[in-house]
């Protein structure tokens, strides 16, 4: 079970590897950047990404969101196979949760998106400005999500995050 746990939450940090990646400048561009205003907004930028993103969005709300869910998928006992399937997109609570994390979850999925569709039409240097800010909050998560399973699967330490699963419902066949 914990090896799954870790496979599924491998595949949410090598999708932030690839966002990190994707989103850093090429190096000769960082270069360029004078120690001026625009050295200014890239340190705050940081700064800001790291609070607002790493700390307050994944560490605090969204990583152990992510390993809580994790730790429920249970294969060969009674998880439901396109759980399993689906491991990282159940994790993320995109399906089988409350109506309130689903619409949290799908909300910020889609507000990401349209937000890298605005900022890829940036100019030089304000995209690779926001985009370093991104590649902090995201390095702050990935580093996250491993510290909080650790800490939970190997350390053995109790995690206490409401996994946001729905009532079950009582029918009556």
């Amino acid at each position: 079970m914990s090896l799954l746990l870790f496979i599924f939450l491998r595949s949410c940090c090598m999708k932030n590897t690839q966002d990190i990646y994707d989103a850093s400048p090429p190096p000769n561009t960082i270069l360029h950047i004078e120690f001026s205003f625009n050295h200014r907004c890239y340190i705050a930028t940081c700064i800001w990404f790291a609070y607002a993103e790493g700390y307050k969005g994944f560490h605090q709300r969204f990583s152990p969101l992510v390993v809580a869910r994790a730790q429920t998928i249970k294969p060969l006992q009674g998880t439901p196979i396109h759980h399993v399937i689906l491991g990282p997109f159940y994790a993320m609570g995109l399906f089988h949760a409350t109506k309130k994390r689903m619409i949290v979850s799908w909300s910020v999925s889609l507000g990401v998106g349209l937000i890298v569709a605005v900022v890829k039409r940036f100019p030089y240097p304000w995209r690779n400005i926001v985009d370093a800010g991104v590649i902090v909050g995201l390095s702050w998560g990935s580093l996250s999500i491993v510290g909080i399973w650790f800490k939970s699967a190997v350390l053995g330490q109790a995690l206490v995050f409401d996994p946001a699963l729905p009532e079950k419902c009582d029918r009556k066949d």
